[in-house]
């Protein structure tokens, strides 16, 4: 192997699962060590599985100089063979035996509970970005001390001590558990900041860093007025924001507009807002809104009266949606659980026919009995990603709307009603396609129609599943998958 191609494979952030293959590789070639010495500056990314941690582990403490970044997979629940390795590798670099120059440290997705004394066993100069778990009290305070931190993600935080976060961040991701007010204000520096907080929101009295230029905040599902609470309006530098379990009053939408930066709105809606919130015409007088989105579930519909007026909302929803800003760039409407509302959105299609401005559309119906007037999307040809789940759209349309829309990469036909093969013909075509799924529809997923598409070039997700779980052969998946390489070689 020349050694440009060595530099190039080490540079590239691959994944490797077994550290022993890597050391393998390393001990292999004179010529590799020492081009892996070389670029090692630029770091080798590993992501470590719950069977690999022990080797990795082990690895680790002779080849600390070449890792740039660390991801610890979800299944791995104890931290102790790391820790130590961490521990012998900073003892190392203290002794200036062997540098340790690690960038990112990602652990969070999983179930383990680190201790204080892995966030002391990372560098504190040299990383940029942390993503951890839940930490004991003294863990925070440890934080502190990576003077360089830019990046950070936690998870369970007690908003106490968020007042030991670093003041250089940049950006911040938080998910916290807590009911407590969180005063963010001393990060100065901070222009990026998630706040999640599933089942419930931040505080009112929450002090947010006036120099955010990104936002994106889970809101308290059945309280209105959080905007005028947690200070956004004055967030004058705000550029991007995104409110989910939004149930804003027309008023405090509008007053967004007064913010003379920001030119991206994202409003995410589940049932509280939906069905007696924000009232759907406020929708046209917010120019900046880029990304809307619904998600509906479980609406009661004892009532005859009350089903009466939630239905006449519904409608009401798709006629704000119809005018909604023309720089809509991304639309989401899913219904869960929905009953006899499904009939409701039949016509949908032909609502937002006129967003052509759209480049993103997710629709789930809930019944595949409902058919959808899905030739109406014919006209959204700026769609990139285009994804329908549990919708009647039948083979003509399905045919239709891969003929007229030649910029998707992305497309996603769920339970669509689809029993005619030839649908695929033109969806062969769509030359920019990275990800295609077909799944629960009829007779698509044999062996000879996986072959046909062979032609997406540039596809790299592919889902063939018919009904009952019927797909094509191990052998047929695998032959395809070589042929699509050897031509995507070609090009």
């Amino acid at each position: 192997m020349p050694p440009e191609a060595i530099k190039l494979v080490l540079q590239k952030r691959s994944s490797i699962c077994a550290p022993r293959d890597l050391a393998n590789l390393l001990n292999s070639s004179r010529e590799l060590r020492t081009t892996a010495l070389q670029c090692h500056a630029a770091g080798i990314s590993v992501s470590v599985s719950n069977a690999a941690m022990p080797g990795f582990a082990s690895w680790l403490m002779k080849h600390s100089n070449l890792v740039g970044d660390i991801s610890i997979g979800a299944d791995v629940h104890d931290e102790a063979p790391l820790l130590h390795s961490l521990q012998a590798v900073a003892a190392a670099a203290a002794a200036a035996a062997a540098p340790f120059a690690l960038r990112s440290f990602s652990s969070c997705y999983g179930n383990m509970h680190h201790s204080t004394a892995l966030v002391d066993a990372l560098p504190a100069a040299s990383l940029t970005c942390l993503q951890l778990g839940q930490l004991p009290d003294e863990g925070y305070r440890s934080l502190g001390a990576k003077v360089n931190l830019q990046r950070l993600e936690l998870r369970d935080v007690p908003g106490s001590y968020l007042e030991h976060l670093p003041c250089q961040l940049l950006e911040l991701h938080l998910t916290t558990l807590t009911d407590e007010p969180q005063h963010l204000s001393h990060l100065q520096r901070l222009t990026r900041l998630s706040l999640t907080k599933p089942g419930n929101s931040i505080r009112p009295g929450s002090k947010l860093p006036v120099s955010l230029r990104h936002l994106e905040v889970d809101l308290e599902p059945v309280i209105g007025g959080q905007i005028a609470a947690l200070g956004i309006t004055g967030l004058q530098q705000l550029q991007q924001l995104s409110l989910r379990q939004c149930k804003e009053p027309a008023g405090a939408l509008a007053s967004l507009t007064a913010m003379q930066h920001l030119t991206e709105l994202e409003l995410c809606f589940t049932q509280h807002g939906f069905a007696a919130g924000a009232q759907p015409y406020m929708l046209r007088g917010l120019p900046m809104l880029r990304r809307l989105h619904f998600s509906v579930e479980n609406l009661e519909e004892d009532e005859d009266d009350e089903e009466v007026v939630e239905g006449a909302h519904f409608q009401q929803w798709k006629d704000a949606v119809a005018r909604a800003s023309s720089s809509l760039t991304s639309l989401s409407w899913h219904l869960y659980n929905y009953g006899n509302y499904a009939p409701l959105m039949s016509d949908v299609c032909s609502r937002i026919a006129g967003l052509t401005h759209l480049r993103e559309l997710s629709l789930r119906i809930g019944s595949s009995s409902v058919q959808l007037d899905a030739l109406h999307l014919t006209s959204l040809t700026q769609l990139t990603s285009l994804r329908v789940c549990r919708a009647g759209v039948g083979d003509f349309a399905a045919a239709e709307i891969a003929c007229e829309l030649q910029q998707l990469q992305d497309l996603w036909l769920e339970r669509c009603s689809i029993s005619n093969a030839a649908v695929l013909a033109p969806i062969r075509r769509l030359r920019q396609l990275r990800q295609l799924t077909l799944v629960g529809n009829k007779g698509l997923a044999t062996n000879e129609n996986l072959q046909l598409l062979t032609r997406l070039r540039k596809l790299t997700s592919l889902q063939l599943i018919d009904k009952q779980n019927v797909r094509p052969s191990l052998q047929a998946e695998n032959a395809f998958w070589a042929a699509l390489r050897s031509l995507q070689q070609q090009q």
